[in-house]
């Protein structure tokens, strides 16, 4: 006698699509296509001997003094050995109440704390989804 397959849920069939998601990398995609998205029109220009860096728009980056930062927050996951600890969002506050924000996807993944080193930096744990709108 030949029997049947079990039939699933739809709440068992989106668990099951959840777990896949979770554990094959969806993670990492949703974070790699966020920061894409906010940074495919962007440029950043910046050195670490040179106080004045750009970053913005292609076409009209804007010019920022680094003696101007007041803040530097860089949000990164405190997961280690998790592929998502590789993306790191970095909130920098200026002087006047400007507020920028670069993704590593600019920069390897510590370098962008390399050239603003001596500066306030401070780095901590937490989701790197960068909200736009």
């Amino acid at each position: 006698m030949v029997s049947s397959p079990p039939s699933l849920s739809a709440a068992e069939v989106l668990t099951i699509a959840m777990c896949f998601y979770y554990f094959g990398g969806g993670i990492n995609l949703l974070l790699f296509f966020n920061f894409y998205l906010y940074a495919k029109d962007k440029l950043l220009i910046m050195s670490e001997g040179n106080d004045i860096f750009y970053y913005g728009d292609k076409a009209a980056p804007v010019q920022y003094d680094k003696k101007e930062i007041v803040e530097i927050r860089a949000i990164r996951p405190q997961v280690f050995g998790s592929p998502i600890s590789q993306f790191i969002a970095t909130t920098i506050k200026f002087s006047d109440g400007t507020v920028i924000i670069i993704p590593n996807i600019f920069t390897g993944r510590f370098a962008l704390g390399n050239k603003l080193s001596g500066y306030n930096y401070v780095e901590e744990g937490g989701f790197p989804f960068i909200r736009t709108g």
